[in-house]
Parts: structure tokens; sequence; C-alpha cells
């Protein structure tokens, strides 16, 4: 969620929760970076279950408070309608959480080796570099595109709602 139109990027939940509801909202690193959509036999601990649903509440109750400070812009069948049309007008369709986070897992696979490249790139330029590695510098940033997460809806709230986000 954009919270003005200044801003860039997005806010974390535990800001929003905090703005938007009142509530203090304790987040571990170590349980965000969980590979939630691990396969096999390996269930969730009580403690990532736990992690999990608070999330979940922390949405929907932000969801909640904003349909009552804004119905219109924020009724889910407004919502809904408009992520709708981002599938239909983008090439970057709505994804499974198991896709999301296995497409993740593979960018910061991909962004290991792209990383220190385009590092190197902008220090010293190409001029040292074969055409293998041109070439292998041109695939990654392509593959890095191609990974990027799909743009957040944004909603200016701020302003409109005279709410304060920390």
């Amino acid at each position: 969620v954009g919270v003005d139109e200044y801003q860039r990027g997005t806010i974390g939940l535990a800001r929003l929760v905090e703005g938007i509801l009142g509530v203090i909202l304790f987040k571990s690193k170590k349980l965000a970076r969980t590979h939630w959509s691990r396969k096999g036999d390996i269930p969730l601990t009580d403690v990532e279950v736990n992690y999990a649903a608070r999330d979940a509440w922390a949405g929907a109750a932000i969801l909640e408070r904003l349909q009552n400070l804004d119905p219109d812009r924020f009724d889910p069948s407004q919502i809904l309608q408009q992520l709708e049309a981002q599938v239909e007008h983008t090439e970057q369709p709505l994804r499974s959480i198991q896709l999301i986070s296995n497409r993740q897992l593979l960018r910061k696979v991909v962004k290991e080796e792209w990383k220190p490249m385009k590092n190197e790139l902008e220090d010293h330029g190409d001029e040292t570099w074969n055409d293998t590695q041109r070439e292998r510098y041109e695939e990654l940033t392509e593959e890095m595109k191609r990974l990027a997460p799909t743009p957040s809806k944004r909603y200016e709230i701020t302003r409109s709602l005279g709410l304060k986000i920390p």
C-alpha cells in the first residue's frame, strides 16, 4: 500500500497496523524469511503458524478499518475489479503463493551472480569483459526483470483519510 502520492515503494505491515489500527506489531525478520511454500512433509512450526495467522488477521483488520473510512474505495468488490483490470492490462498476472515464493527464491539465486557483475560494470565499465561475460550479464539482467515481483496496487490514504503512518 502506498500511503501518499510522493512516497516510493510500499509500507510494511507493521507500520500499517500501527498507523491504521494503533497497534504495535512486532515482526521477526527470521520468521518473515521463512520459505512459506516449502514442499514435502515439513509442516510449519507452531511459531510460524502463529506468525502467519497474526499477519492474516492484521491484513483483514486493516481492510475492515479502511472500508469503514472509505467504503467506495475499499469495498472488496472494488478491489477485486481493480485486480482483474491489472491482470487484463499488464503482462504480469496474479500468481499463486507457491509461484511467488519459488520465483523469489530463484531471483535470489540469480541476483547473487548478477549483483557483483552490476557493481563491477558501474565501477569499471565492461572494457575488460569478454563476449561471454557480456552475454551472461545480459542474460542475468533479463532474468532479473522476468522474475521481478508484480507491482503493488497503490492507494493514497494519508491525506484522503487523515491517517498518520509512522
